[in-house]
């Protein structure tokens, strides 16, 4: 009986090693929306009427981006990322291509 126990504690351990880098993307993301919405929403003013909506996910550069799409303009793509003090506005894309004429790009 010790013996099974045993195997079944270390498969648990070893499918929970492996699904950790999985869970480690996840949660990170989870983190990242979460704190963009409540920049958009405390430090930029807007509603969550006027977001359509906010969704992350994993890329090569930068690594965890959020797209954030608002609902009078659900044409173009706001790209924003995370980083350790604030969060920052890579910019607008519509239909793949930067346009500074989108009434939510940020001027700072």
């Amino acid at each position: 009986m010790k013996k099974t126990g045993m195997k079944y504690i270390l498969i648990l351990l070893i499918v929970l090693l492996a699904m950790s880098p999985f869970l480690y993307v996840e949660i990170k993301i989870y983190h990242d929306e979460q704190k963009i919405k409540s920049y958009l929403l405390n430090e930029k003013g807007y509603t969550e009427k006027e977001i359509f909506s906010i969704e992350g996910k994993l890329a090569k550069a930068p690594l965890f981006p959020i797209t954030v799409i608002f609902n009078d303009e659900k044409h173009i793509e706001y790209e924003y990322r995370v980083t350790k003090t604030s969060v920052i506005q890579i910019g607008g894309y519509k239909d793949g291509f930067s346009d500074s004429r989108s009434k939510h790009v940020e001027k700072d």
